[in-house]
């Protein structure tokens, strides 16, 4: 097991480094140092301006010191035949499962390191004295080891319960620390460390490896570090599911209308329930709204808007090649014509949604008559552009 787990590792480091090439190149360096500059400036000037007494202060540090007690999963490196060809020696895998302990605390040590340098300014607003600050940081680097220990035990039972006992309880220790004495919270982070390696320990030596829960973890781990790094570079590993999201049932009648219609149905639900499209386009409309809010420019606010509509209508176009590719499409007595207006039909109400919360959004601060005309003559001109234009090359590409 020790030479398995070596061999891995040493192909997941090489991985990881191929596409961290792709990752730090210059132009993302150089964002990057105005982004960290640009805060930094703006950090400091909150900081002359803020006093120790501002119950905000407390609110931010509390927010903060949870992120590091949030990130980091366990590093496992196991792969689909794992479950079969690996069962025989399950009794070993207890080995192989201790040394993912070392190499899973790396991240969030990297992450709690860089909160804790964030929000030593605002620490020492708060606390007056040295001790008092090394106490909180000391607590939490003892309470991100015990919450990695649950997640590990974690594998060894069916039930989840330890993982978000151990958020509550990261959550109350820290406002404990903030809020009432920081001896108090690292009394609390020992004797809950002491208790994460007791448990931890017994459920590794008791207990069964989880073979799905443990390989649907380590899937969902990379396809995460995936989909970042796609972020810059084609990703061949890359997968994609199909999910079940009720709560957008609504979303749904919006997109496809009132009229039933088979295809409209199809081309909504799998705009809603693809991981690719409907998250990415989700995440493009949010950031592009809070552009749009607080901007004060109302040239900006018009330019950002409508090429926002414009890249989500086109990053979720190949919906319909998706859907034509299906063999099953031609038993239907539906003519491609028919399936072709019906995808322009769900791309108008598409674009008008996008529209209308872009321009709310920019309507809420600085609000101006002029600006929201601008905003929807920018958005009706995407709209013609999309169908008249974008649309028909789009489909008569796919014919050829």
């Amino acid at each position: 097991m020790n030479d398995l787990w070596s061999s891995r590792l040493k192909k997941y480091q090489r991985q990881n480094l191929k596409y961290l090439r792709y990752v730090l190149n210059d132009h993302l360096v150089l964002a990057l140092m105005f982004l960290v500059g640009g805060v930094g400036l703006s950090y400091s000037n909150w900081l002359k301006g803020v006093s120790d007494t501002n119950p905000i202060l407390k609110v931010l540090l509390l927010v903060l010191l949870m992120v590091p007690l949030l990130v980091g999963r366990p590093v496992l490196l196991l792969k689909e035949a794992d479950k079969v060809f690996l069962l025989p020696r399950e009794s070993s895998m207890k080995d192989y499962i201790k040394h993912t302990q070392l190499r899973s605390t790396l991240l969030p040590l990297i992450v709690g390191l860089i909160i804790v340098l964030v929000s030593l300014p605002m620490l020492a607003l708060t606390f007056a004295s040295v001790p008092s600050i090394i106490l909180i940081v000391v607590s939490i680097l003892g309470l991100m080891f015990a919450k990695l220990r649950f997640e590990i035990s974690s594998l060894f039972v069916t039930s989840d319960r330890f993982i978000l006992t151990s958020i509550l309880i990261n959550l109350l220790l820290v406002a404990v620390g903030l809020y009432f004495s920081p001896l108090l919270m690292l009394i609390g982070a020992l004797i809950w460390s002491s208790y994460a390696v007791f448990q931890s320990n017994q459920q590794i030596r008791t207990g069964n490896l989880q073979w799905l829960k443990s390989l649907q973890r380590e899937n969902n781990r990379m396809n995460r570090l995936y989909r970042f790094f796609s972020l810059f570079t084609e990703v061949p590993q890359i997968t994609t599911h199909i999910k079940r999201r009720k709560w957008a049932d609504p979303i749904v009648k919006i997109i496809q209308g009132s009229k039933v219609n088979a295809f409209r149905s199809v081309y909504a639900r799998s705009l809603v329930r693809s991981g690719d499209y409907g998250s990415q386009s989700i995440r493009l409309l949010v950031v592009t709204a809070l552009i749009a809010m607080f901007s004060s420019s109302v040239v900006l606010k018009t330019l950002i808007g409508s090429l926002a509509t414009y890249l989500i209508i086109v990053q979720i176009t190949p919906i319909f090649e998706k859907n034509e590719q299906n063999i099953f499409t031609t038993v239907y007595p539906i003519q491609k014509q028919m399936r072709i207006n019906d995808f322009r039909q769900i791309l108008i109400r598409l674009i008008t949604v996008c529209s209308v919360i872009i321009i709310v959004c920019s309507s809420v601060i600085n609000f101006t008559l002029s600006g929201l005309m601008f905003m929807c003559l920018g958005q009706v001109l995407v709209g013609l552009i999309i169908y008249w234009w974008y649309i028909p090359r789009y489909i008569k590409k796919l014919s050829l």
